[in-house]
Formats: C-alpha cells, structure tokens, sequence
C-alpha cells in the first residue's frame, strides 16, 4: 500500500510539472549524488553513479525530465551539474522570459551581478538557466566578466527627498557610504539632524578613509556618495569637516560631519545649499551611467 501511495504520489507530481515536448531542452548535465532518486512515469525510482552523464530535456519547479540511454526520468535538479555552456552574469537589469520574445510570460527582472549558466542562443536571446529554472534574457543584458562593485551598486542607485529619504535611515543606526570618486565605502553613525543628516564615522578605520576621499584633509566641499540604507541605496552628498557634537569618542573624528538629499537644508540658514545639491545629481547620473 505505501508502495501504491508513492507511486501515485510520484506520477501526479510529474503530471502537475506540466512538462511538454513542445518545450523540450537539450542540455548535457551530470549526476552529482549517486543516492539522488531518479523517477519514471510509474513511479518507480532508480539511481545512477555520480558523475553519469545525462540529457536535461526539460525544467520546472526544481525538477528535470532527463534522458539516459533512451531511458526518461525525472529528477531533482539539485541532483544535476551542467556539464556545457559559460558562466554569463547580467550586467544591467533585466528580465527572463519564458520564450525567446518579449510578448511571453516573464520573471523578474533579474539584478546586476547575478550569475546564470548559458547554455544556448535563439537569435537575440540567450538561453540560461539558474537554481534549477530556464528562460531567455536579452543577450545585450549578458556579460562574460562579472560585474564591478561599482556597477552592482549603481544599478540600484534611487533619487528619494529629504522628506521622506530621513525616515529611511533613523537616528542612533549604523549605515554604509560609497564615495563615488575614490570607491571607498565609509561605516558611519547617524548621530542627529532635522533638516539633513549629521554623521560621525563608525571607526578610526573609517575616520582614515574619509581623509584618504580627501587627499588628507577634511573638507567643506561636497562629495557625491551612495547611501545604503538597508532597503534603499539613495544618491546624497557630503563633506568630509568635523565640526559639533559627538557621540563617538573613539574614532579619532572631533565632532560630525554632513549630509544631504534632494530638498534638504543647512541647519544655519535654513535653505538648500547649491553645491550639495548638485554633487546628488552627480551621483545619480553617475549611476544612470553605469546602466
């Protein structure tokens, strides 16, 4: 009876993959685990050794239909290692589609950096696959050399106001700055700020790299820099001048330091100050660039 209840359990399972030859791949794959159980229409299970090789003819849900020696089987894909095809990584964000054409069901849209297995081309597209799924994405989205830092980071660079960026990044939080000029990312403090953002850096560590931005000294001149949030990354701008309070008294910083998003002010005169301003739009279209 167990037996039976496999058996059915197995052969709907197959059935609801809705697998369809009209939809058949060829993709040249290995074994990885020889105790990994391999399915056939009934229900039986079988396994191969390791290291066999195997035809994936098609995918879903994190299950292949394979071919062995005339044989169908179905298996897990954790359980398979493509064994062709290149490591390709998407260098601008961008969708998979379910067929080589933008009309067809689609997912994502996939970010900059992620790594995928290409293992096929149909005219403008390329045929990848990744934990298991397949599509096609644009080739014109694809690179063979992995993506900077510095292009991941971009990709994601949003414009938020003051208003409502401030809400993003509480007083008494830890988060990170990228300077954009000398690629160094800063840990710093929020300590305060009602019309923009007083900072202290996290570290002496960071306190050096907030020289090194500088050529080796603080200055009043404004930076273009990316803020990471947590859940946002935001174009800002500061300077690097320590000056007020302090929370941190061991970071070899005397005081804060400022900054500041589109619609935020000076504390002292109470209106936006110009160069800020227009190191944000620097770092945004620095941004927009690397996409």
């Amino acid at each position: 009876m167990t037996r039976l209840i496999r058996t059915l359990l197995i052969s709907s399972l197959i059935l609801a993959l809705g697998i369809a030859p009209a939809f058949a791949l060829d993709i040249p794959a290995r074994i990885n685990d020889s105790t990994a159980p391999i399915y056939s229409k009934s229900g039986e299970s079988a396994s191969l050794e390791a290291g066999t090789g195997v035809h994936v003819t098609a995918l879903k849900e994190g299950w292949a239909q394979i071919s062995y020696r005339d044989h169908v089987g179905y298996i897990r894909t954790k359980y398979l290692d493509p064994n062709e095809g290149i490591t390709g990584y998407v260098k601008k964000s961008a969708y998979v589609y379910k067929s080589a054409s933008t009309s067809s069901e689609k997912r994502g849209p996939l970010a900059v950096g992620t790594e995928l297995k290409v293992v096929g081309v149909d005219g403008d597209f390329a045929l990848v696959i990744k934990g298991g799924a397949h599509g096609y994405i644009a080739k014109s989205a694809l690179s063979k050399s992995k993506p900077s830092e510095a292009s991941v980071i971009a990709s994601k660079v949003e414009l938020v106001d003051w208003s409502n960026g401030s809400k993003l990044f509480p007083k008494g939080h830890y988060y990170n700055l990228y300077d954009i000029k000398s690629g160094l990312t800063v840990r710093v403090y929020r300590l305060g700020g009602s019309k923009h953002a007083e900072l202290e850096p996290a570290t002496s560590e960071d306190t050096a790299k907030l020289l090194s931005m500088g050529g080796g000294k603080f200055s009043w001149d404004s930076r273009p820099v990316i803020l990471f949030t947590g859940s946002k990354l935001i174009a800002a701008a500061i300077n690097t001048m320590p000056h007020g309070s302090e929370y941190i008294t061991d970071n070899n910083f005397d005081g804060q330091f400022c900054l500041h998003l589109p619609g935020s002010k000076t504390h002292g005169t109470d209106a936006e100050n110009t160069n800020h301003q227009a190191a944000i739009k620097y770092a945004y279209t620095w941004a927009q660039s690397k996409g």
